[in-house]
């Protein structure tokens, strides 16, 4: 299951997604220019049996601060 989450990295708050499956290995998803961590809601679900998949939003897209 899908979780919002965020973490504060040189005083900004920054969201991610956490798909979840803590001890596989990682994949990080970044999205592209227009796009935000949700990008990714159709593909995690395929992943998450093999990997911890993350999905996060970058500096001033989606729910992070610009």
């Amino acid at each position: 299951m899908a979780s919002d989450k965020f973490v504060s990295a040189n005083g900004l708050r920054l969201h991610y997604v956490d798909y979840g499956n803590d001890g596989a290995p990682w994949v990080v998803c970044v999205h592209g220019l227009t796009g935000n961590a949700h990008n990714f809601d159709a593909l995690a679900p395929h992943l998450t049996p093999r990997y911890h998949v993350i999905s996060v939003d970058v500096r001033g897209r989606g729910d992070s601060q610009w």
